[in-house]
């Protein structure tokens, strides 16, 4: 065992029975979790997965009170922990950061069984306590902790309860971090929010799981704009609305898949517009037929909204793969290599956004399948599970 890798992925074992007990389970950090696990496999990096999955609280969202732990295998030969939890709020998160400890402790027996490193899947007070616990214990741990998301950008809750729970959350994480020995950052401009100091650190924006390919199926007749992924407000959502409405050719169509806030937006302008269609949520396949049936895909999300800078939007490489053209601002978080692979908005306005999707939209179909098999080319060839970890396990192995 050379290292110990800790998030909330779900186990495929428990997949059917999550789907069935909560809410909106999120199938972006697991699928990006699971890529992570394949790729390390792939490059014969040794690894146990030990998982606390995330569930959203009980009873508003989670119908079970608590969740039983369990063994699984994510490969064979592997045996991995899946552990169990109550999911009341508050009582959470020291259920996890306990039965996470008790579940590390116990594969920590003897001498022999320290593993390199610790690999750890996000800023999550349970896994940072457990981890800064062992490590006084035991200073031959190494961590790494892979960060996608930072804590204050990922809710936009501004009930003054849940504000001064996150505060008092985030003094604990701070506290906590002392024990991360190094950091995998989705985004560069992270470090300036991280205590990370002289630690080292370096950027992995995401991974694609060429897996997931499915073979090509026939465009659609119309000229045809999807958005696929959360339906937030924050995330541009109403000014593609907006922008759409705009356009006056028959010819188009606008179609959503997925679930937020500017859901009942795109309901309610269904009703006006004949053009716009809402699929509900689908799986990945399904999702991904409907990437390959479309004219361009379109992330409307703004490069000048301060959250943008702190995290990479995983749909971006999800789109490139399909080899339908992308079409989205250019945001911060973008590494330049991405660049000749999109379309961008020039002007972010709902005009702007507006002639741009005219203008890609009008393009010639040969011309519009050539970028979008470059584009899906860099992704396959670059951005797959193999390379990115590969990049990773380099990064921590030179770690003294």
């Amino acid at each position: 065992m050379k290292a110990i890798f800790i998030g909330g992925l779900y186990p495929n074992e428990k997949l059917d029975e999550i789907k069935k007990i909560t809410q909106h389970p999120d199938f972006a950090a697991n699928t990006l979790q699971w890529a992570l696990i394949n790729g390390f496999d792939a490059n014969s990096f040794a690894i146990k997965v030990v998982t606390i999955p995330t569930l959203r609280d009980f009873p508003k969202y989670c119908k079970k009170i608590s969740f039983q732990s369990s063994h699984f295998s994510h490969t064979e030969k592997r045996d991995d922990i899946c552990v169990g939890f109550v999911t009341l709020p508050l009582i959470k998160h020291v259920s996890k950061y306990r039965n996470l400890y008790l579940a590390l402790k116990s594969l920590l027996k003897n001498e022999n069984d320290v593993p390199m490193y610790f690999i750890i899947y996000g800023i999550h007070s349970p896994y940072l306590k457990a981890i800064e616990k062992l490590k006084k214990k035991n200073d031959k741990i190494k961590t790494c902790l892979i960060v996608p998301d930072l804590p204050e950008y990922m809710s936009e809750n501004k009930n003054k309860i849940y504000r001064l729970l996150k505060s008092i959350d985030k003094k604990i994480i701070l506290k906590s971090l002392c024990s991360i020995d190094s950091y995998v950052l989705l985004s560069p401009y992270m470090s300036e929010r991280l205590p990370i100091g002289n630690k080292p650190w370096m950027v992995m924006e995401g991974i694609y799981n060429i897996n997931n390919n499915i073979p090509d199926v026939p465009k659609e007749s119309y000229k045809t704009i999807l958005y696929t992924g959360n339906l937030g407000k924050r995330y541009g959502i109403l000014d593609l609305l907006e922008a759409f409405k705009k356009i006056e050719s028959p010819d188009y169509r606008l179609w959503f898949c997925g679930n937020g806030d500017g859901l009942a937006e795109i309901v309610k302008s269904q009703k006006t517009d004949q053009r716009i269609e809402y699929f509900g949520i689908l799986s990945t396949n399904e999702t991904m037929k409907l990437q390959k049936k479309a004219t361009i895909l379109v992330n409307p999300r703004h490069s000048y909204e301060e959250y943008v800078k702190y995290s990479f939007p995983s749909k971006t490489m999800e789109y490139l793969a399909s080899g339908t053209p992308t079409l989205m601002n250019k945001l911060p978080c973008l590494p330049k290599e991405y660049e000749p692979y999109i379309y961008f908005f020039e002007d972010e306005s709902i005009e702007g956004m507006k002639n741009k999707m005219i203008e890609i939209c009008e393009k010639s179909q040969d011309e519009l399948n050539d970028f979008g098999k470059k584009a899906a080319e860099f992704i396959y060839t670059q951005k797959n599970e193999i390379a990115q970890t590969k990049r990773i396990i380099e990064f921590i192995t030179k770690q003294k």
